[in-house]
């Protein structure tokens, strides 16, 4: 639990009552498989939750919903410009697209999220393909900037079809279409509501 909010997870629905007030429902096809808590590079206190549909222990796809906010006495600000805004339950998110290998992000970032979150997946006997293709969410959720919500839909290349290579040499407007199929299949898979 960060700066005191309570959230909890009923089957498929995750209830935050604060920071922010929220509820989302995550779609039939997801399983709830857990909730982690972590400190990020002395900065930030994580809470990740996170609902998986998989074959036979293969991932498919996964929804996280992080929130996370500033520890006390460190200048952590979550003001960042909205720039490809999308609206969820009623307020702005910024929604971006990644194409990354688990591999690369685990190096480049040894205790961040990818890979506290593959250890965690790893435990619970679940596995997924080294590329993975990202829709994400992001907003600020106080007036201060201290504290952020994130929502992350991710499938893994046997679902999205394209390595990171692949994705990579595809023309911009190609990228731009497939982008933007990815972003249709995440909205489909939760409903947020204030």
């Amino acid at each position: 639990m960060i700066d005191g909010s309570r959230r909890v997870v009923r089957g498929r629905r995750l209830v935050s009552d604060a920071s922010p007030a929220i509820t989302i429902d995550v779609d039939v096809e997801f399983a709830y498989v857990g909730r982690l808590e972590f400190t990020l590079r002395d900065l930030a206190r994580v809470e990740r939750f996170v609902f998986v549909e998989h074959d036979r222990r293969q991932i498919d796809r996964l929804v996280v919903v992080q929130f996370e906010g500033a520890l006390p006495g460190r200048s952590v600000s979550y003001d960042f410009e909205i720039a490809h805004p999308i609206r969820l339950g009623g307020e702005t998110y910024h929604q971006n697209t990644w194409v990354s290998s688990h591999a690369e992000e685990v190096a480049r970032n040894p205790g961040g999220e990818s890979d506290r979150t593959g250890g965690f997946l790893s435990e619970r006997g679940l596995t997924h393909d080294d590329d993975l293709a990202m829709s994400r969410f992001a907003r600020p959720v106080d007036d201060a900037h201290r504290h952020e919500i994130i929502l992350f839909y991710i499938e893994a290349k046997r679902r999205f079809g394209l390595s990171v290579a692949e994705y990579a040499a595809l023309s911009s407007e190609r990228r731009a279409a497939v982008d933007d199929e990815l972003l249709s299949r995440a909205l489909a898979t939760f409903l947020v509501t204030a």
